[in-house]
């Protein structure tokens, strides 16, 4: 019981919330990478619904293959763990705890920007990884179509710096905008 009051008085000293931010959103963090990390969390948390809207996007079918994830045949397409955008997604998830997160916000309000920036950040990467797939979908079909060019992974790796980097800017203006909303409301 003493230990509970200790953190409960240390928590609600305003000088020592910035020091309880930072450890909550370092351990948080971590929480959510072993989480991740869990092949069920990978592919019915990620990767399922990142295929389902590629394949109603780009009208393909996928077929589950586990070990491999999902693949698609006809174009000799595979959508596995490295396009679940699990890094994209811790990435996008500190840059919103370090972008949102100060001193002088209450602690009420401080799990509220977890709860946003927790389900902000998989949105974020789940739209960014459906449109790095699309978008490398279409270059595949172009390099079928018109033989392009001969080797495609220098191009993808390119194409998911450009769409992530795109998203991660566009993320941080809605960020902006949302920090500055909270510091309005959090006065009142």
């Amino acid at each position: 019981m003493k230990f509970f009051n200790l953190i409960v008085r240390f928590i609600m000293e305003k000088k020592n919330n910035i020091l309880f931010y930072v450890i909550f959103c370092f351990f948080y963090t971590i929480l959510i990478r072993i989480i991740i990390n869990y092949d069920f969390v990978i592919n019915y948390i990620f990767l399922t619904p990142i295929t389902f809207l590629v394949s109603m996007i780009a009208n393909l079918d996928f077929t589950f293959i586990n070990g491999t994830g999902f693949v698609n045949y006809d174009l000799n397409i595979i959508v596995d763990k490295s396009c679940a955008g699990i890094n994209f997604f811790l990435l996008t998830l500190i840059f919103s705890f370090v972008i949102l997160v100060n001193s002088k916000i209450k602690i009420l309000r401080f799990f509220y920007i977890v709860l946003f920036s927790t389900v902000s950040a998989y949105f974020v990467a789940i739209l960014s990884n459906l449109v790095r797939i699309i978008l490398s979908i279409k270059v595949k079909i172009i390099r079928f179509e018109i033989n392009w060019f001969s080797q495609t992974h220098w191009f993808h790796y390119a194409l998911g710096i450009v769409v992530f980097l795109s998203f991660l800017i566009g993320y941080y203006l809605i960020l902006e905008r949302y920090k500055k909303w909270i510091i309005k409301t959090n006065k009142n």
